[in-house]
């Protein structure tokens, strides 16, 4: 999809059928966010469907395909009305993206950061030392298993 498709469709939707579509509710539970999200839009008349769209979308996105709480709704509709001040769809969109792609970027500093994490605290052993270490064990198992067989031996 384009852009402009992106746009048109936060402009079109209804907030339900986004959230039908990009939720992972299952059907028994997509009825109950259908109807928070009609009240969530009746305590928001004046704000324009593509915001209320944008928001659904960008919870979504972030919170891994489930609404969060209703108070979290409203602060994130002010972050998108009052603090980013967006006034059209392509703003909305701009946004969105941007957070998706700062949030890649994390995590792929996160893997990175792991990854180097490992490569210098974490040495790996070697197997002959372990090898070593087992044949050793096992020898001195196998002493003590053959004294006591011999002091079994001397007993009777």
């Amino acid at each position: 999809m384009q852009e402009n498709d992106y746009t048109l469709a936060l402009q079109v939707l209804t907030p339900e059928l986004i959230l039908a579509r990009l939720s992972n509710y299952n059907d028994k539970d997509i009825d109950s966010q259908v109807d928070r999200v009609n009240a969530f839009r009746r305590k928001n008349p004046k704000t324009p469907l593509f915001i209320i769209n944008g928001v659904i979308v960008f919870l979504l996105m972030i919170k891994k395909g489930k609404l969060p709480n209703d108070r979290y709704l409203k602060l994130t509709l002010d972050t998108f009305t009052k603090e980013k001040k967006m006034t059209s769809a392509e703003d909305v969109i701009e946004f969105i993206t941007k957070r998706k792609n700062d949030a890649l970027v994390k995590k792929n500093e996160k893997q990175e950061n792991r990854k180097n994490y490992v490569r210098n605290n974490i040495q790996v052993l070697d197997i002959s030392d372990v090898m070593n270490v087992s044949e050793s064990v096992v020898l001195d198992t196998h002493e003590k298993l053959l004294q006591i067989q011999r002091e079994k031996l001397n007993q009777s």
